[in-house]
């Protein structure tokens, strides 16, 4: 059997297993990075030396115009790469085999980058002067962590004025596909969130209860435009960049502000399982990993403790 022939039965077998833009995002990454490279292979010609070629070619040149894919790009490549050879084994294509792939060392220290307290104070003041849809919008990111997608997606019958809380239960995002010419699509969203652990409650900060309040208007409409249809990410994104030439602040992702909230709440003692709650995370190991960074005096302290 061909390699295509089983991915094509592997996309058919999935398309009703998962969201449409996750079963799009498959049919891009296959058909923009996989097929090219296997599309005249034999399942049986398959080993973990084609497989290893394949990453290295990935790493070179696998990207548009030839260059270099990220390592995370490669990563997520060859995930579903092997969710489709798994198939192929579980269905008896061909011949089962040990999957062993190398990937190039990182030498890059992860580090989550985030406003200092300047700089967020001065954007905080400079949204709440603003006072617009957007502005408070980023103000609510802010004061609670939300992914960008998911301001996109709350409407004013999310909010809880009653015990200050926001609901979030669906998120906003751009789906890129590829048409039956392979030519590049995209169409705006509206879905659920990213695990069901993303959908959650979360309560507002007294500090800008009042301002949310101030632009409320009917339920059906989405806080950031105050109409029937949503925001989308790249939108709020343009209009964030903008917010931080006009304080003359240097250009973070908007992500930043995520990042921020979770530090920020970190460094003053909250407790990490509620931090995880907050954010959505599917397990408090990935709050863990990604904020929970001891200082010197903290590694200092218990070092004393032997004393």
């Amino acid at each position: 059997m061909k390699f295509k022939t089983a991915t094509n039965r592997w996309l058919k077998n999935h398309k009703h297993l998962v969201k449409e833009s996750t079963y799009l995002l498959y049919e891009y990454t296959i058909s923009e990075y996989i097929m090219p490279y296997f599309i005249e292979t034999n399942l049986d010609d398959i080993n973990n030396k084609l497989l290893q070629e394949f990453v290295n070619y990935l790493y070179l040149s696998g990207g548009i115009n030839n260059k270099p894919l990220s390592i995370k790009t490669v990563k997520n490549v060859v995930t579903l790469l092997k969710q489709i050879i798994y198939f192929c084994f579980e269905r008896n294509y061909c011949k089962q085999f040990f999957i062993k792939i190398r990937f190039p060392k990182e030498n890059k220290i992860k580090t989550v980058s985030i406003f200092n307290d300047n700089e967020l104070n001065t954007l905080k003041q400079y949204l709440i002067k603003t006072n617009t849809n957007k502005s408070i919008g980023i103000l609510i990111c802010i004061y609670t962590g939300i992914r960008i997608g998911e301001i996109c997606g709350l409407k004013w019958s999310d909010i809880n004025f009653n015990n200050n809380t926001i609901n979030i239960n669906k998120t906003v995002q751009r789906v890129y596909y590829l048409d039956a010419r392979k030519n590049k699509k995209s169409f705006v969203q509206i879905s659920s969130p990213k695990t069901k652990n993303s959908i959650r409650t979360i309560p507002l900060s007294d500090n800008i209860i009042d301002l949310v309040y101030q632009l409320k208007s009917n339920e059906d409409c989405f806080v950031l435009t105050g109409t029937p249809v949503p925001d989308e990410p790249r939108n709020l994104r343009c209009y964030y960049k903008n917010c931080l030439e006009k304080c003359n602040i240097d250009f973070k992702k908007f992500h930043t502000l995520r990042h921020t909230f979770a530090s920020t709440l970190i460094d003053k003692g909250s407790d990490p399982k509620v931090v995880s709650q907050l954010l959505g995370h599917a397990k408090v190991s990935t709050t863990l990993d990604l904020y929970v960074h001891p200082n010197i005096n903290s590694l200092r302290n218990s070092i004393n403790l032997l004393n």
